[in-house]
């Protein structure tokens, strides 16, 4: 049966953009991005050598032969430092150099 002309269907509105775009390259908001991305990979790196130093320490603590000049003694130690170096370096190098990066275009 035909629909009468004054029961016409409803508008059709539009689809709400839901589509998030990510920003343009040299904008501050992808300066911004990239940074966060950078300082969360350079946690993760500091994540992966505290555990390696963790993994190491009780196989260190396993030989026999210490007394020597043997480089393996250093190494939980070296990966703790190096850890701890990069925790607290890496991320103010991070924001600066995005900062000049900004500013520079």
């Amino acid at each position: 049966m035909p629909t009468s002309p004054t029961h016409a269907a409803p508008r059709k509105r539009p689809l709400p953009n839901t589509q998030e775009w990510p920003p343009l390259p040299g904008t501050s908001a992808y300066m911004a991005r990239q940074l966060a991305h950078d300082t969360a990979t350079v946690r993760q790196i500091v994540t992966v050598l505290q555990n390696c130093a963790q993994q190491i320490t009780p196989l260190v603590a396993q030989l026999y032969f210490t007394q020597g000049p043997l480089t393996v003694l250093d190494c939980a130690p070296t990966l703790r430092a190096l850890a701890d170096d990069i925790a607290h370096d890496d991320p103010q190098t991070l924001a600066e150099l995005a900062a000049e990066r900004a500013r520079t275009g």
